[in-house]
């Protein structure tokens, strides 16, 4: 099946050169799909710097004979670092827990973190994921 001129038309007013500000704001918050972690990143270091909000960068301890020279790509992930910030949107990428809907593409927000008196070291964060309509998974 074919797009049609009537189909190419429509698409066209989707054209982000042809949409109003007040639909463009709309997607301040979108979803972004894609094609490479290296883009993911780039995007959600530049929503973090442009929140004016602290952001807590956290250096991994990965585990394992390769784990600590591998890439993210190499690791399926498996991040060098981790940037925290309250209010953060995060998704899960794997099924961690999938009898409480804690399953790849589960999307949810950093709520707190929490540091233990005069110390730099992260003692505990908290996460709220939308798992389900109206069920929420409180992780700590």
């Amino acid at each position: 099946m074919e797009a049609t001129e009537p189909d190419r038309q429509f698409l066209n007013t989707r054209y982000v050169g042809n949409l109003s500000a007040e639909e463009l704001a709309g997607f301040e918050d979108a979803l972004h799909l894609c094609p490479t972690n290296a883009l993911v990143d780039e995007i959600n270091e530049s929503k973090m710097s442009s929140s004016g909000k602290p952001v807590l960068t956290l250096p991994a301890r990965n585990k394992g004979p390769e784990a600590s020279n591998a890439s993210d790509d190499d690791a399926e992930g498996l991040a060098e670092k981790l940037l925290l910030m309250e209010g953060a949107k995060v998704m899960l990428t794997r099924n961690i827990w999938t009898t409480k809907g804690l399953t790849n593409g589960s999307i949810g927000s950093i709520g707190t973190t929490f540091n233990s008196r005069n110390s730099l070291t992260l003692q505990k964060v908290s996460s709220l994921l939308q798992n389900k309509p109206h069920t929420k998974t409180f992780l700590q």
